[in-house]
C-alpha cells in the first residue's frame, strides 16, 4: 500500500522533467547527461558559455587526448581551442556544432558497448552478486545504447545500483529514461539521491508487476516507504522518471507528469546519484539528466 499522504505538487513543482528520445536540452546543466550528448531540445537557448566551459573540460580530458583523429576532427579541434594533437591554443569562441560534436565523440567513449559505463561504481543493498552493469545495444535507445542491469539472479531484497562517481549534491534534479526487459521476482528501475553508502539514501522507483512509484528512504539496509502512486507501467516500453530533491521536499514525475511531493529529512548531507534496480529486474537507462540545484 501507498505511504501516507502528502501535499500534491504545487505550481512550481509541476515542471515535471521530460526528455525528448532524441534532442536533450544542452543549455544552463552543469551535467546535462550521461550518454551520448546530443543537440539541445527544440525550444531551449543553447548556452554558449557552458558549452565552453564543458568543451574545455573535454579538450584537457585524458578521453580528448587520447582520440583518434580522422580527416576534418583537426579543424574541429582548431575551433574548440586545440591542435591536432590535443595541445591549447589561442582561438576564438567555437562553432556550436563543433563543441557539440567533440562532446558526442568524447562521451561515445565512455558508452562501449559490452564494457562497464564508463564514471560509475557498482554496489547494492542488501544480499547476492553485485550486478555486472553493461553498456549494450538497444535500438530503441538514444544512439542505439543503453546501459543496463544484466544479472538475472533472484535473491530477494538484493537492490542493484550503478553510482555515478563523479557528483555529489543535496539539492539536485535527475531524470532518466528507462525500460523493463525482463525479471521474474521483479521488474522495476529507480533512481537514487543522496546517496552515502550501500545502506543509506533515497530512491524513487517504479514496477511493472505492481504498476506503481513509489519514494522510499534506505536507512541502514532497510527500506521505508515515504509515499507512492499508482500508475501504469509498462514492460519493454520506454518511461521518464523523474525526481526534484530540495531541502526536505522532494516532487516525484513519471512520464513528464507530476505524481506526488513529499517531504523527509533523513538525509541532509550531499550526496551521490545512483541508477537502481531490484532482484532480477533487468532494466536499460537511457538520456540521464542531472541538475544540481545547490
Amino acid at each position: 500500500a501507498s505511504g501516507a499522504s502528502a501535499d500534491q505538487p504545487d505550481d512550481a513543482d509541476a515542471r515535471a522533467p521530460c526528455l525528448d528520445d532524441r534532442a536533450h536540452d544542452l543549455g544552463n546543466r552543469e551535467l546535462a547527461r550521461i550518454g551520448l550528448l546530443k543537440a539541445h531540445a527544440a525550444g531551449v537557448e543553447q548556452d554558449q558559455h557552458v558549452l565552453m566551459k564543458r568543451a574545455r573540460r573535454a579538450q584537457e580530458s585524458s578521453e580528448f587526448r587520447a582520440m583518434d583523429f580522422t580527416e576534418g576532427a583537426a579543424h574541429e579541434a582548431s575551433l574548440l581551442g586545440g591542435d591536432e594533437h590535443g595541445r591549447t591554443v589561442d582561438a576564438a569562441a567555437p562553432d556550436d556544432d563543433a563543441v557539440v560534436e567533440l562532446l558526442r565523440q568524447v562521451e561515445d567513449r565512455k558508452m562501449r558497448t559490452g564494457l562497464a559505463p564508463r564514471d560509475f561504481a557498482f554496489t547494492l543493498t542488501g544480499d547476492g552478486p553485485v550486478s555486472a552493469w553493461k553498456v549494450v545495444a538497444d535500438p530503441t535507445a538514444t544512439a542505439e545504447k543503453a546501459i543496463a542491469q544484466t544479472s538475472a539472479d533472484a535473491t530477494a531484497h538484493r537492490y542493484l545500483l550503478a553510482v555515478y562517481e563523479p557528483l555529489a549534491a543535496t539539492s539536485i534534479e535527475v531524470s532518466a529514461h528507462f525500460k523493463p526487459v525482463g525479471g521474474t521476482v521483479d521488474q522495476a528501475g529507480g533512481i537514487a539521491v543522496r546517496f552515502l553508502t550501500p545502506d543509506d539514501y533515497y530512491v524513487v522507483r517504479a514496477d511493472v508487476l505492481e504498476d506503481d512509484v513509489r519514494l522510499y528512504r534506505v536507512v541502514n539496509g532497510k527500506r521505508q516507504e515515504i509515499k507512492g502512486a499508482k500508475t501504469k507501467v509498462s514492460a519493454n516500453q520506454w518511461h521518464t522518471l523523474g525526481i526534484r530533491a530540495e531541502a526536505d521536499r522532494f516532487v516525484v514525475s513519471f512520464d513528464c507528469k507530476s505524481l506526488f511531493a513529499a517531504e523527509d529529512e533523513t538525509f541532509t548531507k550531499p550526496g551521490n546519484v545512483a541508477l537502481w534496480t531490484e532482484a532480477d529486474s533487468l532494466t536499460h537507462f537511457d538520456s540521464i539528466s542531472i541538475t544540481p540545484l545547490d
